[in-house]
């Protein structure tokens, strides 16, 4: 059986155009804290981290 693909930028990624800085995705943050929160959903979903491009 096929899961849910969830797709999220990696944590503190970089700006090329910000050198030095670390960002986070603020519509990233929450999903990640709900998934924090609970463990069992990471198990129902194909969750992957991809950086920022």
């Amino acid at each position: 059986m096929s899961r849910d693909l969830l797709l999220l930028l990696e944590n503190g990624f970089n700006d090329p155009e910000r050198p030095g800085e670390l960002f986070v995705c603020p519509d990233c943050a929450p999903i990640e804290g709900l998934l924090a929160s609970d463990p069992s959903r990471n198990a129902r979903l194909d969750i992957r981290r991809v950086p920022f491009a």
